[in-house]
């Protein structure tokens, strides 16, 4: 049926007007390097660096353009096979609003799975979205709504692998104390402090016994012990093994936390707090222990050994296998001898062989050939004094 030509021209003067609207809409610009802001990560590349200029969190925001003696290092590397980062808008900015997030991740063997955005504004309001699958290479968001006056914008990522992003794009409209050309924002070093400053607590064995993240983590290792002692079958069983070991690392990692090795000398004892819950991980089924060359607190991987005693060829074997036979390390020096290259070498290939889809993989790879010249450094340095004589 023909339309009337007064609901035609209704029709083409609607159509008009939103193609208006449209127009006029201002273009999304990439705040994350127009606008005052600073960085942070979480893991290896994120929060032990300040500076890293290789694989750190200001990598993603670079626009791809940083380059180190010539090279091009232009991606942030995860440490973990979760991590999340964060920009920060100063607040002299001023009222920033987002719009949607771009994340560019070319290499398909380091690729993420998933990411979420949180957006935590001026006023201290916090708006976290859903979870949404990432396409490679580049995986767009677009907000519900703008969020207006932002101050923080942080990304979780999720990965069954190590992952790499290459560049995050924070795309909305700037304030006019924001820049004319772009720039990459630096780490953030405030916000590391803030950090290290909420680590801390009293020297006291009552203060540690009462840290939140240590209590927390012992509460879940009881849980996992009930789910051991009540277990049906070999694989549930294994499996709380395995969290059980997996809860224990974070634990010795909060315990040195609390008390890191000094730089300029060791401890000859620990304190009594943490000895205190050095005690209740044992009695909870895997042992910590304190060594002093250089290590501080470390897990038995007790429960990783019971994961491939009672699930050899479970889904998590290789987590097992890596943690309990490959990175495992006792307390001791390793001095660069041709036995230990030679037995690492072989320990690695094993790893390799066993479980050549592995995320470790590359990994054990890398540390095949630090190993491999370590051992002809080594073996050229014993037999070089021979030949002068």
């Amino acid at each position: 049926m023909k339309k009337s030509a007064r609901a035609l021209h209704l029709s083409m003067l609607l159509g008009c007007c939103c193609f208006t609207a449209a127009q006029n809409q201002p273009r999304t610009v990439n705040v994350g390097r127009l606008c005052s802001a600073s960085v942070y990560a979480n893991g290896v590349n994120g929060s032990g660096d300040d500076d890293n200029p290789f694989y750190g969190p200001a990598n993603a925001f670079d626009g791809g353009q940083n380059l180190v003696k010539g090279i091009h290092y232009s991606s942030w590397m995860s440490g973990h096979k979760s991590d999340w980062i964060r920009i920060r808008f100063q607040q002299y900015t001023g009222p920033v609003s987002v719009e949607a997030i771009k994340v560019r991740a070319e290499d398909v063997q380091y690729v993420a799975d998933a990411m979420q955005v949180t957006v935590v504004l001026e006023g201290g309001q916090q708006q976290q979205f859903p979870v949404v699958k990432m396409t490679h290479p580049i995986t767009t968001y677009n907000l519900p709504a703008p969020a207006r006056n932002v101050a923080i914008v942080r990304i979780d990522f999720r990965a069954r692998v190590l992952f790499q992003i290459d560049e995050i794009q924070v795309l909305g409209q700037p304030s006019q104390y924001c820049h004319v050309t772009e720039s990459t924002p630096p780490f953030d070093t405030d916000y590391k402090n803030q950090l290290v400053i909420a680590k801390r607590l009293p020297a006291t064995a009552e203060g540690v016994l009462h840290d939140s993240q240590i209590t927390s983590v012992l509460k879940e290792m009881g849980a996992l012990q009930t789910q051991i002692n009540s277990a049906q079958n070999a694989q549930v069983k294994a499996e709380a093994w395995l969290n059980m070991n997996r809860k224990a690392d974070f634990l010795v990692q909060r315990m040195n936390e609390i008390e890191p090795l000094s730089k300029d000398s060791v401890h000859t004892t620990p304190t009594a707090g943490l000895i205190r819950i050095a005690g209740k991980s044992k009695a909870l089924g895997i042992p910590v222990s304190f060594c002093e060359i250089g290590q501080g607190w470390t897990a038995n991987p007790a429960g990783y050994e019971k994961y491939l005693q009672l699930w050899p060829d479970g889904p998590n074997a290789d987590e097992a296998f890596w943690k309990s036979k490959v990175e495992a390390s006792g307390c001791g020096d390793f001095e660069g001898s041709v036995e230990e290259y030679e037995e690492g070498i072989r320990l690695y290939r094993d790893f390799i062989e066993r479980f050549p889809s592995s995320s470790y993989v590359q990994q054990a790879k890398s540390q095949v050939e630090i190993y491999e010249k370590g051992l002809l450094e080594e073996k050229q340095r014993q037999t070089k004094p021979r030949a002068e004589k």
